[in-house]
């Protein structure tokens, strides 16, 4: 869990700009939470291929309260799909893919094409 919010971090701290982030997969939300702890985020997009996870969660109070933040913007598509079809620009682009990622899913998501579409955005 730790480790998800150090690459949070670890991004906020290498880039001059961190204003539109963007992250594809809520996972535990532990990325999210940690970069709306700085005041200069100003908008997260989320996007999240689950929409059963998003709708339970926003029923727990601690989600509840994280996913009311009104800096957050929750896209429920395919990331790959999000990232084809979006024309904004983002400072930051961070991924919480599940970890048991099989065939398929793992040729799309850590492909040189898909980093190759996240270089353009």
């Amino acid at each position: 869990m730790y480790g998800f919010a150090v690459r949070a971090i670890d991004s906020l701290c290498c880039t001059s700009k961190h204003e539109n982030i963007l992250v594809i997969g809520y996972g535990t939300g532990t990325i999210v939470e940690t970069l709306l702890r700085s005041e200069e985020v100003k908008s997260v997009t989320v996007v999240e291929l689950n929409e059963a996870v998003m709708i339970n969660l926003k029923k727990m109070p601690l989600f509840r309260r994280l996913l009311s933040d009104n800096r957050i913007k929750v896209v429920v598509d395919d990331g790959r799909r999000f990232l084809n079809s979006t024309s904004n620009k983002y400072d930051i682009i961070l991924m919480d893919p599940p970890r048991i990622i099989t065939g398929l899913q793992q040729q799309l998501i850590y492909s040189k094409e898909f980093f190759k579409i996240v270089k353009h955005i």
